[in-house]
């Protein structure tokens, strides 16, 4: 009788914190003018799954111009709120084209309209206000000074502007290039105070992981663009760049915020440059097969590999 009372006490723990753990639903309301009786939509940004619908709500607004969402979604979740009833942009261009994953998105796609990342279940106010082609919005409850750092980012750097000229990527050496990007890094997020932290999915994280996994990714398209046959011949004699090989290691060696879209641009690279390696073959991408699929199941972090493998074998 004993050993059955142990039983349904350990059951009840069990089950009383998995639901304890349950993400609450947040609360999104606030107030939109001159568009009463029309719908807006609340839609998640998170390409690794792209194959699944962003719609997570929709809100019907009413004649005081005020709407309402209810998002029950594991936080942190990167959210767009949207007049309109479509794919957001970055499940739509790799949906549509999955190898240009590199190029996968564009800052455009998070200005136009409220773009929040929500780390916490606080209910949210906030007025919305339509201004052309940038909408803009204030929050009425909460202290939200990390959303002015988010649209200042978005809105003003280029990470890789020393890379151009002339609007094409120029013919510079490596060390240059990298040099270049270490600087851009180092700048950006001095700007934006913004440090590295153990603390992944906070915003701080977040806005670590898309400055330097960006400037990242533009020093591997430079270097593919400008070094395309020597990379070829790299890889099939297997003695690749050094600094080629350090964009991985950089990406394999820290904590990254997952709902960052160029931390999921560095890890589809990052399965690509190691089927590289094992093909002896430079290829910038590798539709979805069995061989990718064992590969990635070896080298991504056990918490990532789920998700990427799901995304891609839809």
């Amino acid at each position: 009788m004993k050993n059955h009372i142990v039983v349904l006490v350990l059951l009840f723990s069990i089950l009383f914190f998995a639901c304890d753990n349950q993400p609450n639903p947040v609360t999104i309301r606030g107030t939109i003018k001159g568009l009463e009786g029309e719908m807006v939509y609340a839609k998640q940004i998170n390409p690794f799954i792209y194959n699944s619908n962003s719609l997570l709500d929709s809100s019907k607004i009413d004649k005081n111009g005020m709407f309402e969402f209810k998002i029950d979604e594991p936080l942190p979740i990167l959210l767009n709120l949207s007049k309109g009833n479509w794919q957001h942009p970055v499940n739509q261009v790799l949906q549509d084209a999955p190898e240009n994953y590199y190029f996968g998105y564009c800052a455009m796609f998070y200005l136009p309209e409220p773009t929040l990342y929500l780390s916490e279940s606080s209910p949210i106010d906030l007025d919305w206000t339509v201004k052309g082609s940038l909408d803009s919005f204030a929050f009425k409850n909460l202290n939200y000074d990390h959303q002015d750092k988010f649209y200042k980012y978005y809105r003003q750097e280029n990470l890789s502007e020393g890379l151009y000229e002339g609007g094409d990527f120029k013919k510079m050496e490596v060390q240059k290039a990298w040099n270049v990007i270490e600087q851009a890094i180092h700048e950006t997020l001095e700007k934006y105070d913004v440090e590295g932290t153990e603390e992944r999915d906070n915003y701080n994280a977040y806005l670590y992981t898309e400055i330097k996994m960006g400037a990242i990714n533009m020093f591997i398209n430079w270097f593919e663009a400008i070094y395309e046959e020597e990379l070829n011949l790299a890889f099939t004699s297997e003695e690749v760049p050094p600094l080629y090989t350090s964009a991985f290691t950089i990406y394999s060696n820290e904590e990254w915020n997952y709902q960052s879209v160029e931390f999921y641009k560095m890890t589809e690279r990052f399965v690509t440059y190691s089927l590289n390696k094992s093909r002896r073959e430079f290829q910038t991408y590798y539709p979805s097969n069995e061989e990718k699929i064992a590969l990635a199941k070896k080298i991504l972090p056990a918490d990532l590999v789920d998700m990427y493998i799901t995304n891609i074998q839809f």
